[in-house]
């Protein structure tokens, strides 16, 4: 460090662009040097025992690469992670958030290729197997993880584990009188746009979790299949999946739907057979289910702009267009679990 002091004293020259209006003289500012990125209470700063849990905080995206296909997968990171500690920590639980990052090249006016990454604020929880040093648990947080490290990605800092109880004090709520108008229609609208990118958050981490909970996963070609239909419309869809799932002259091939009564999924009520879950979503009473595993009333409570029942009624009218896309969603996520399981077995 006193190095690079030494090289950078004095006044700094950068290249100056009339256009942009960044560059020209630069001034460095010194302060106090810190062994970590982040600080403050819950950072762990000595080492770890046997059995102590701890977890990893990403404090910026994080775009992962899975080792063995070599494609951008955010679902790989729980493995990446687990082979940077070779088998002294054990994965428990992971909550986590998908956002997409990209750039723009400014001299070809194009888009860079964009990249699924797990988002700043995601935590994995992990349990200590042996005694771990503070001196690598640093080395660790100081390399970082995944690719686009140079850029800022990939950034986290290990904290303690979390508390076992809270206490928390609801306080009264003040008596807000709603107005009387119906809002403006652009409110409405970016209402509207928030609620579904809201949704489509759920929906993917959703999708995650049930295909990797997943086991018997059916075929490929049967996966693409079932997907064909969700291009059509919303109702179309679901009425062509329901013949499909049905007994009726246009209903899969006995192979095909035994695949799908093999196939076992948890979507966090419970255990239950794929083709259950598929006929759940496409019956009647689909809006129960899509309430339930999205937590559609906590999300239209979060997210809403000019009241949380005309929220959660906007969520409502999407249902059929919510549960084609959860299905789409979950089939490609079985599709893909199943290939790096194949991957893995050779």
């Amino acid at each position: 460090m006193n190095r690079i002091q030494e090289i950078l004293k004095g006044p700094i020259q950068l290249g100056r662009s009339r256009r942009a209006g960044y560059g020209g003289e630069a001034e460095i500012r010194w302060g106090s040097v810190q062994e970590r990125e982040a600080s403050g209470e819950g950072v762990i700063m000595t080492d770890l025992r046997g059995g102590d849990l701890f977890r990893a905080l990403f404090t910026s995206d994080c775009i992962a690469r899975h080792p063995r296909t070599g494609q951008i997968d955010p679902a790989s990171l729980p493995e990446l992670f687990l082979s940077r500690f070779g088998g002294r920590v054990t994965l428990r639980r992971v909550r986590w958030g998908f956002d997409l990052v990209g750039g723009f090249n400014r001299k070809w006016r194009t888009e860079l290729p964009q990249a699924k990454t797990v988002a700043a604020g995601s935590v994995m929880l992990f349990r200590a197997e042996e005694k771990i040093p503070i001196d690598y648990l640093l080395a660790i947080e100081h390399e970082g993880i995944g690719e686009r490290r140079t850029e800022g990605f990939g950034r986290f800092t290990f904290l303690e584990a979390p508390v076992q109880e809270l206490q928390i004090r609801h306080p009264a709520r003040a008596q807000v009188q709603k107005p009387s108008i119906r809002a403006p229609e652009l409110v409405e609208f970016l209402e509207c746009r928030l609620l579904q990118s809201a949704v489509s958050r759920e929906i993917e981490q959703l999708a995650l979790t049930v295909a990797g909970r997943a086991f018997r996963i059916p075929s490929p070609s049967l996966l693409s299949r079932l997907r064909v239909p969700l291009r059509m419309q919303p109702a179309r869809a679901l009425q062509t999946l329901t013949e499909w799932l049905g007994s009726g002259d246009r209903a899969l091939r006995r192979p095909a739907q035994d695949q799908l009564r093999r196939c076992r999924i948890d979507h966090g009520s419970g255990p239950s057979s794929l083709v259950n879950w598929l006929s759940d979503l496409v019956g009647d009473g689909r809006w129960v289910l899509l309430r339930e595993c999205l937590r559609l009333e906590a999300l239209a409570q979060r997210n809403h702009v000019v009241s949380e029942t005309g929220a959660l009624q906007q969520i409502r009218r999407m249902t059929d267009e919510i549960a084609v896309r959860m299905i789409d969603a979950t089939l490609a996520a079985l599709a893909k679990q199943r290939g790096r399981k194949e991957a893995s077995a050779t």
